[in-house]
């Protein structure tokens, strides 16, 4: 019994705010198991990326760091990427 997820981006829009772009990624994940009834079952899952995320520092000093994007989907990397250059 192994349950497996497939993730496919169902819809990607961008943002303009100002001085970088917001990402919006809804993915549709599907779980399945060959052996389960009352699967395959189907969900929205919706990443908001921004190209900074900030942290506090052990000071308490907010910091910036750029956003680590390579977990999501190639095509979200790529417009992300296209996006936020300099």
């Amino acid at each position: 019994m192994a349950i497996t997820r497939v993730r496919t981006v169902n819809r990607l829009e961008v943002f303009p705010r100002d001085p970088d772009w917001l990402v919006t990624v809804v993915y549709e994940e599907t779980f399945d198991d060959t052996e389960d009834a009352q699967l395959p079952f189907t969900s929205d899952r919706k990443v908001v990326l921004k190209r900074y995320t900030e942290s506090t520092d052990e000071n308490g000093n907010k910091v910036q760091n750029v956003t680590d994007i390579s977990g999501e989907d190639a095509a979200v990397q790529a417009v992300c990427n296209a996006l936020w250059t300099e």
